[in-house]
């Protein structure tokens, strides 16, 4: 069979040898569409109330299903920062700064904290079709002020 399919190949797009036919193996839609697709990212800007509740929250507008995101946060006039990472098995991963500038390292993707009387962060909880939904947890009474984030995200 392999001798008739590679003459009919043949005879419609030139010689193709088997190696080279070998290497459609789960190809199941448009190769060129499947390179076009490949290493994309984008940029999508957010924000978060400091006092906002728990809860997940989707963001949406990713135009594609993202394998891992990264998140920059600030709060305007502060010193309050966080730049985390999020990977493909949603394990997450800051450094975040609280009002004294000391920088320190945490295990969630955005954290806004004084470090010990409150603080609110997130994890990634999925990667959906058109962006992620974040798990946010609030601990405390943190501090008045909105947080901005600009996330990237990676197919």
């Amino acid at each position: 069979m392999n001798d008739t399919l590679t003459a009919e190949l043949d005879t419609y797009h030139g010689n193709v040898s088997a190696t080279e036919f070998s290497y459609l193996d789960g190809v199941t839609s448009n190769i060129q569409t499947q390179f076009n697709s490949m290493g994309k990212s984008k940029v999508l800007a957010g924000s978060r109330d400091g006092t906002a509740a728990s809860g997940d929250v989707s963001y949406t507008g990713v135009g594609f299903q993202p394998t891992s995101i990264q998140a920059i946060m600030s709060v305007n006039d502060t010193a309050y920062s966080s730049n985390g990472y999020g990977d493909s098995a949603k394990s997450t991963y800051c450094v975040c700064t609280p009002a004294d500038g000391k920088f320190f390292t945490q295990q969630q993707l955005i954290k806004y904290t004084d470090i010990s009387n409150w603080s609110q962060y997130a994890v990634v909880k999925s990667y959906d079709a058109d962006g992620f939904t974040l798990t946010w947890t609030k601990f405390g009474t943190p501090s008045a002020g909105t947080m901005t984030i600009t996330f990237i995200c990676y197919r």
